[in-house]
């Protein structure tokens, strides 16, 4: 699975308080004092790891250990288990039960960012005996809109999600209008065990050769820059 993200300049703030009090007995006409400043400094903002639960059927999945106050910090790895071939048009379902990508923007900027995907072809992996590849042509991989959730953002405007038939072309697949989506947030796409109808992949028949394990890649892009269309 590949992650393409933004690096951003880190900030981070620092509170100095200063008293100042009258040594000698106040007036009616007197006041005592008090000062505070802040000063702006570089920093760097560490790591966040994937905080809404694993899926069982991506257990190794431990983010994606980016730093940065805009980031990716987890993409799924989506997977369908064994498909029975068909000479008819085929709809599969992925098999996770807890698949999701998650995005934190801790800029304070309140400026938006735009994720998008898109996926290579679908190519079986050699085997034994033949190591030829085979193109599985005409398959197309589904993300129906997912559900929006929050980490301690509730205070703040949520991004949206998109549904999406990925291609070669990057898609929009989640997205924060300007003033929205500080925080952390995931695009989930939860479902029982087995059976995640969120996530489908078509298949065209008799394009699939039986005994092949077909892989394909999902490539991310996270932009600071705000939706566009709703």
């Amino acid at each position: 699975m590949n992650s393409k993200y933004f690096k951003f300049a880190l900030v981070g703030v620092t509170v100095s308080p200063v008293f100042v009090a009258r040594t000698c007995l106040a007036r009616n006409d007197e006041s005592v004092k008090s000062d505070i400043s802040a000063a702006v400094i570089e920093g760097k903002e560490n790591p966040i790891p994937p905080l809404f639960g694993q899926d069982p059927e991506d257990p190794t999945n431990s983010g994606t250990n980016s730093s940065g106050l805009l980031k990716i910090d987890r993409v799924p790895n989506f997977s369908f288990g064994k498909v029975v071939r068909s000479g008819l048009y085929q709809e599969e379902y992925a098999i996770n039960s807890n698949p999701y990508i998650q995005v934190s923007d801790l800029r304070g900027s309140l400026g938006g960012w735009t994720l998008y995907a898109k996926i290579s072809n679908f190519v079986s992996e050699p085997t034994t005996n033949d190591q030829k590849k085979y193109l599985l042509s005409g398959a197309s991989l589904t993300l129906n809109k997912g559900d929006i959730q929050e980490y301690n953002s509730k205070y703040a405007v949520p991004p949206k999600s998109y549904s999406v038939s990925l291609n070669k072309d990057l898609q929009k697949v989640m997205a924060a209008d300007k003033d929205s989506g500080q925080g952390i947030w995931a695009t989930r796409w939860k479902s029982g065990r087995a059976v995640n109808k969120m996530i489908t992949l078509d298949i065209l028949p008799n394009t699939a050769k039986v005994g092949r394990e077909y892989t394909a890649t999902i490539y991310w892009k996270l932009a600071d820059v705000p939706s566009t269309e709703n």
